[in-house]
């Protein structure tokens, strides 16, 4: 489903998460597009938002020995999605703690293929097609 507001629209998809949560796509009349993936598990892709995201943010909640534990990804994983889904900038976010972050970062770039940021507090992006 989507919703247009002023040249912003907005499309959802259900994530593999429980409770019932949404991933949302933003595309702003046609010049740039983010996703985030909110809450999620591996049996949803960043694809499902549509093709060609200029920005995504993913949940990379677990280390790589927690896999499959919880409905949540490993930064593999969201690397991974994001390659498939034809990303050009990913962020991973939602990491628990005790996560190493570095480690996330080289594990998401080395499944994505290209450098990765970790969301911070205060950080900024802009979007641009």
């Amino acid at each position: 489903s989507s919703v247009e507001l002023r040249g912003l629209t907005l499309s959802f998809s259900r994530t593999d998460h429980p409770p019932e949560t949404l991933a949302v796509r933003a595309d702003v009349s046609g010049a740039a597009s983010f996703g985030y993936s909110a809450d999620t598990g591996p049996g949803w892709s960043l694809s499902e938002l549509g093709p060609g995201l200029d920005l995504a943010f993913c949940e990379a909640s677990l280390a790589p020995e927690n896999e499959r534990k919880v409905q949540h990804l490993t930064a593999a994983q969201a690397g991974t999605s994001a390659r498939a889904a034809g990303v050009r900038h990913l962020v991973i976010t939602h990491l628990q703690p005790g996560v190493d972050a570095d480690r996330s970062r080289a594990d998401a770039g080395a499944a994505f293929g290209l450098p990765v940021d970790v969301a911070s507090a205060g950080q900024r992006y802009e979007v641009s097609g």
